[in-house]
């Protein structure tokens, strides 16, 4: 072993979702709120998805133009989640048929982007808090550590 070694490849799937999320900070900034990535966010977040939600309703939004805004918000939904302990438990962004997920081995994954798709088509009974909330409970578990 050398003192030098091999810098490990950037996950394509993950820098894709990072540029995704900055998307959504800047989203978030037209209806005067500050995406930080913090645990607080999600709620700024469900309230700008309730903005969107009737959009997407009113103007007959095709499923693909529905699944362009999840992407952008699923992808800040996933980095606030993987910045508040998924990360920690060993989950990182992938690619699973087309899907970005986070993923920590086949048992364990979570679909932050397709949770926001149903929520922009669903309404709030698909509210991401308790969605967010399950995530924290699967990190604390995974991890066997508490989260603050």
């Amino acid at each position: 072993m050398g003192l030098f070694r091999k810098k490990q490849k950037d996950n394509p799937t993950a820098l894709e979702m990072k540029s995704l999320a900055e998307k959504a900070v800047e989203h978030g900034k037209r209806f005067n709120y500050d995406f930080d990535y913090k645990r607080e966010s999600i709620e700024e977040l469900e309230e700008v998805l309730d903005k969107y939600e009737p959009a997407t309703k009113k103007i007959y939004a095709t499923d693909e133009e529905i699944w362009e805004l999840s992407l952008i918000f699923g992808a800040y939904l996933g980095e606030v989640l993987l910045r508040t302990g998924l990360k920690h438990a060993g989950f990182v962004w992938v690619d699973e048929n087309g899907i970005p997920i986070l993923k920590k081995n086949e048992q364990t994954k979570v679909s932050p982007i397709s949770k926001v798709f149903k929520r922009l088509k669903n309404g709030k009974e698909d509210n991401i808090k308790p969605f967010f909330d399950i995530g924290i409970c699967i990190a604390q578990q995974e991890s066997k550590f508490k989260i603050k």
